[in-house]
């Protein structure tokens, strides 16, 4: 295999990787295949459904009894394909209340945390993750 930046080759270096690239700190995924270029150093991670794997951290996170954190927020807005302009239009707040519950500059109110667990419930997510 090559890699996708410089077109050197890839080694098989191991089937764990901290998923950061979700936006989320703490997922960790197991049995995946990861990569390293022998060239550039990058490291490539296949993930074989990767609308499944941010539908079930979506469910994770809606099905949790503690409140969302401002990345969990964030990860359920972009997993509903929204832009956080249209997600504030959506929910009724200005863009620049939306700025700040994303990055824990204030509190994501109780009843706005409900209603963002009932959108990813009841909402068609993003499916295209091509980019």
């Amino acid at each position: 295999m090559r890699c996708a930046g410089c077109g050197g080759n890839l080694k098989l270096t191991g089937d764990t990787h901290r998923y950061v690239e979700s936006g989320l700190p703490n997922v960790v995924l197991h049995g995946v295949q990861v990569r390293k270029c022998q060239s550039c150093g990058e490291d490539e991670v296949a993930i074989p459904n990767i609308a499944g794997l941010h539908r079930r951290i979506a469910v994770m996170l809606v099905t949790r009894k503690s409140a969302l954190a401002a990345a969990e927020f964030r990860f359920l807005r972009q997993y509903l394909g929204q832009s956080s302009k249209d997600f504030a239009k959506t929910l009724g707040v200005t863009p620049e209340t939306m700025s700040r519950w994303e990055n824990a500059g204030r509190d994501i109110p109780p009843v706005v945390d409900r209603v963002v667990r009932l959108l990813v419930a009841t909402t068609q997510p993003r499916t295209d993750y091509s980019a």
